[in-house]
C-alpha cells in the first residue's frame, strides 16, 4: 500500500508522520484539528508495516508487562511490545520508527507516540497537561476533575447538547503558565455501557467537537 504523510502543528510543535494511507487517514481523524498538511522541520515519526526490530546487539534496560526498553550501541533506545511491535527512538534527532505487521496495533501505538512526544515538547514550553475534562461556556473555561471512570466524558457529552458549550478536551486540557486553558486532542473515552456510545459509533469523529484554540 502507498505511504502518505501527515504534518501536525500543535502550539508550535511540528510532528511529521509517515505511514500507510489507511493509517494516516485514521490519524487525521484523531488529530485533524491540528492538521497542517505540508511537512517541515520537527519531530519525525515513521510507521512501517514490517516485523519488529531485532534486539540483537542491544541490552535490556527496564520495562513493564506492556513494554521493554533496550539500549543500543548507537545511542538509540528500542522499545519492544509483546503484542508484536517495536519503536526505535533517537531522542537526539527526534526521529522515531515504529514497526509492526498489525494495522490496529500500529494505529494505537502511533496515536500514543504522538501524544507522548507532543506532551513532552509542550511541557518544555510551559503548557502542561491536566487530567480533567474541560469545556467552554460563553468564553469561560470549565474544568471537571475526577478519577478515571468518574464520568467526566459523560458529563461533557451531556453539556454538548446545549450549543452554548464547546469541548476543550475530554481528558487532558493544557494549562499555561498564566492559567489559561488550551485544548489538547484526545479520543473520547467511554465505557461499554455508556448511552452516548451508539451515537459515536455512527460516525461522529473524535475531533468533531473540537475547534482550534
Amino acid at each position: 500500500m502507498a505511504t502518505k504523510e501527515l504534518s501536525l502543528g500543535i502550539y508550535g510543535i511540528r510532528i511529521n508522520i509517515s505511514g500507510e494511507a489507511d493509517l494516516i487517514k485514521n490519524l487525521e481523524s484523531d488529530f485533524g484539528v491540528f492538521f497542517i498538511g505540508t511537512p517541515g522541520p520537527g519531530i519525525s515519526i515513521t510507521i512501517r508495516h514490517e516485523n519488529p526490530e531485532s534486539t540483537r546487539d542491544a541490552w535490556y534496560s527496564f520495562g513493564t508487562r506492556n513494554w521493554r526498553v533496550y539500549a543500543r550501541p548507537d545511542g538509540c533506545r528500542l522499545v519492544v511490545y509483546p503484542q508484536g511491535a517495536s519503536c526505535l527512538c533517537d531522542y537526539k534527532t527526534e526521529r522515531f520508527e515504529l514497526k509492526t505487521q498489525d494495522p490496529a496495533l500500529a494505529w494505537e501505538l502511533a496515536y500514543l507516540l504522538i501524544l507522548s512526544r507532543a506532551g513532552e515538547a509542550l511541557d518544555m514550553k510551559g503548557l502542561h497537561r491536566l487530567h480533567a475534562g474541560a469545556a467552554e461556556f460563553k468564553g469561560v473555561p470549565l474544568l471537571f476533575c475526577g478519577r478515571q471512570g468518574a464520568g467526566k466524558t459523560t458529563l461533557l457529552l451531556e453539556l454538548l447538547k446545549d450549543p452554548a458549550f464547546r469541548v476543550i478536551s475530554d481528558d487532558t486540557p493544557l494549562i499555561g503558565r498564566n492559567g489559561a486553558v488550551h485544548q489538547f486532542p484526545l479520543r473520547f473515552g467511554l465505557g461499554a455501557d455508556s448511552p452516548h456510545l451508539p451515537a459515536l459509533r455512527e460516525g461522529v469523529a473524535p475531533g468533531a467537537f473540537l475547534r482550534p484554540g
